[in-house]
């Protein structure tokens, strides 16, 4: 996500005569304006870097769904990864463009969506759920996105699958005939069913076998065996 280096000094920003945080949009519902203006205050609090006060409009079961996959944050381990840069006056901005808010017919819980501006990253949207407990709003859960356009999906989703596919799996076979996996021992009779794991997830790695002077035969053999068993046919012998 990297939030905290896309904090700009904001104080107010207008937008056509709003205050910050505030929607250029038609006349909010009576029943829905809570649930906005708390959304309002956690945008502001981000963007001052008060993160007392961001904090508090988490409701303790909260997860925050940021833009990268990998993250998927409870208040806690929000909190360990933001708080330092909230300390240091590093916040982050995103400013509301078009939001939709609905209420359960309880009127206790609310689901939203909207659309943000923000300096380095453009056009964002961020979506969510709040409940009210004893009269304040709390939010429940916020994910945060970067939408792609539709003309640019399939060449940002090769850009995605380049950087995280693996470079290689290696291999290693040493003098006493020991066998490990990128620097992981593999028990005897374990080797093929590693393979076919890693091939599940990545069918098309290359495979290195490393072996020292003194490797024996039969485990290159073995090595080799397993690869071809595991459908892993590519692969290349490399002495060390």
């Amino acid at each position: 996500m990297k939030m905290p280096c896309l904090r700009w000094t904001l104080g107010f920003v207008l937008l056509g005569g709003l205050p910050f945080g505030s929607v250029a949009a038609s006349p909010v519902p009576a029943d829905t304006g809570e649930v906005e203006a708390t959304l309002n205050r956690f945008h502001g609090a981000a963007s001052r870097a008060d993160g007392a006060a961001y904090f508090a409009l988490l409701a303790p079961e909260c997860v925050f769904l940021g833009t990268d996959a990998k993250e998927r944050w409870t208040v806690d381990e929000f909190k360990a990864y933001a708080m330092p840069y909230f300390s240091k006056g590093q916040g982050w901005t995103y400013v509301p463009r078009v939001r939709h808010v609905q209420l359960s017919p309880q009127g206790d819980v609310a689901w939203f969506d909207e659309i943000l501006d923000n300096k380095a990253y453009g056009v964002c949207r961020g979506s969510g759920v709040l409940r009210k407990a004893g009269g304040m709003w709390l939010i429940c859960q916020y994910h945060l996105t970067v939408p792609i356009p539709n003309e640019l999906a399939e060449s940002i989703v090769g850009m995605i699958r380049e950087a995280n596919a693996p470079g290689m799996l290696v291999i290693g076979i040493d003098g006493a005939g020991a066998i490990s996996v990128d620097g992981g021992g593999v028990p005897d009779g374990q080797l093929e069913p590693v393979l076919a794991q890693r091939r599940d997830a990545h069918p098309d790695i290359p495979v290195v076998i490393r072996v020292e002077e003194k490797t024996p035969a039969d485990r290159i053999a073995l090595a080799m065996d397993s690869c071809r068993r595991a459908g892993l046919g590519k692969f290349n012998l490399q002495a060390r």
